[in-house]
């Protein structure tokens, strides 16, 4: 997304106004409305320095045939929109992309907001500003549809025979699109800055997934040319992009400050996995707080004993033959000696159709197992208990078929509630059986 798109001529390059371009400054500077003070008169100070790095990566893409107008007026440039990669500064756009995996992401969230706080503690608040600028820069690129889409799947998908369009260039610069005015107060992504690019990267990551949402109805409206609907969509995806930056400001000063004000704990159902493995008859994927019912239309909640509640379902392979074990799972990425404690539940569903076997759940941590549960059946209800994660970096939820023999298909549901991860270790629950 660019304030300014250059488009190439014959005989000059010439600059045109995008959309996405406002849409990046609107980022950027709406997010001052959500801090408290003096934190938003910080940034307040800087606010059209913050709207226009944040198009940086845009407007100096081109390096040294970018502009003449911004390469004089940012003559220190390259400093910004230059990243690190393979032992080398690159060009830098491409690594800001939601197609990037998340080791990459959290390397280049990582080095930039590493420069941000080095500045500010240098009092060299400007160049601070456009390193977060930069980071703005990301947040915009993971909820824009146009680049959360893969372009090869929405020509298979919305391109007719014998037609050609680049569907791009109208996702992301429709005219209609708003900045959607409504209500945030700022939250600190973490106390440290290891835990804030945790943090920062799993919510790129939601973004990107409530963007993706986003991209068939865009589609389908812009292909009856309805783009007032196509850009209601777009706009709501601005204001989640504004309110993620608003969390990121607050905390670089928190940072800079010294002051620790991080959530005192996280649930897993506001991040997203790293990796996992479900059955089909699950899209191959994790549910959250409800799974597929015998209808299409009706999800089935989740209830282990304690009532309908959140959790996160996990279906192990069900074809008829399948080799020991039957197991599914789900993997998140944490960071090292942060939590002191991981609380949860686990059961399986009484909602559920039916469940013809016994489960064996287990917590691992960095691929060991540090927890598992005798064998539960549909009877033995939502047993709960808390492990320490130390300092590992990999938390999965596991659940395997109690069986030994398990050529033969039999259901079972099983599902884990209440996955909190605690900054402090007090006041460790009880298990319920063990």
């Amino acid at each position: 997304m660019n304030l300014f798109r250059r488009v190439p001529d014959a005989a000059k390059q010439k600059e045109i106004i995008s959309m996405n371009g406002v849409c990046h400054s609107w980022i950027a500077g709406n997010a001052i409305a959500f801090l408290p003070e003096p934190v938003g008169k910080y940034w307040a100070e800087y606010r059209e320095l913050l709207e226009n790095a944040a198009n940086f990566s845009d407007i100096f893409w081109l390096g040294e045939n970018s502009s003449p107008q911004y390469l004089e007026k940012y003559p220190d440039w390259r400093d910004y929109v230059f990243l690190p990669e393979d032992g080398e500064m690159k060009m830098g756009h491409y690594m800001l992309q939601p197609a990037r995996t998340c080791q990459q992401l959290t390397a280049a969230a990582g080095y930039l907001i590493s420069r941000v706080l080095s500045e500010m503690r240098s009092g060299r608040h400007e160049r601070a500003v456009k390193f977060t600028g930069i980071l703005s820069h990301m947040i915009g690129e993971c909820g824009q549809a146009a680049h959360v889409a893969d372009p090869k799947m929405l020509s298979a998908l919305f391109q007719q025979e014998g037609q050609s369009s680049l569907f791009h260039s109208p996702m992301e610069n429709n005219s209609l699109v708003s900045y959607p005015e409504h209500s945030y107060s700022a939250q600190c992504l973490g106390d440290d800055e290891s835990e804030t690019v945790w943090r920062f990267v799993q919510k790129l990551a939601v973004l990107k997934s409530h963007s993706t949402k986003t991209i068939v109805p865009i589609m389908n409206a812009i292909l009856k040319n309805d783009f007032a609907e196509a850009a209601v969509y777009a706009s709501r995806t601005v204001g989640e992009c504004t309110d993620i930056m608003a969390d990121l400001l607050y905390t670089l000063y928190a940072l800079f400050e010294g002051k620790k004000k991080g959530p005192d704990s996280v649930s897993l159902l506001e991040l997203e996995p790293e990796d996992y493995l479900c059955d089909g008859m699950f899209n191959f994927l994790p549910q959250r707080s409800v799974m597929p019912g015998k209808k299409w239309d009706e999800p089935i909640p989740l209830d282990a004993g304690d009532g309908a509640r959140p959790g996160i379902a996990l279906l192990p392979e069900m074809f008829p033959g399948h080799a020991f074990p039957r197991f599914a799972f789900v993997r998140y990425r944490i960071p090292s000696g942060v939590f002191r404690r991981f609380d949860f539940g686990c059961g399986l569903n009484r909602l559920a159709d039916r469940n013809e076997t016994s489960g064996i759940f287990e917590i691992r941590l960095d691929g060991k197992s540090v927890w598992q549960s005798p064998p539960l059946s549909v009877n033995s209800g939502n047993v709960y208990a808390s492990i320490q994660p130390g300092r590992a970096e990999h938390l999965e939820l596991y659940v395997r078929d109690s069986r030994t023999e398990t050529a033969t298909t039999k259901f079972f549901y099983p599902c884990f509630f209440d996955m909190t991860l605690h900054r402090s270790n007090n006041d460790l629950p009880r298990p319920k059986i063990l």
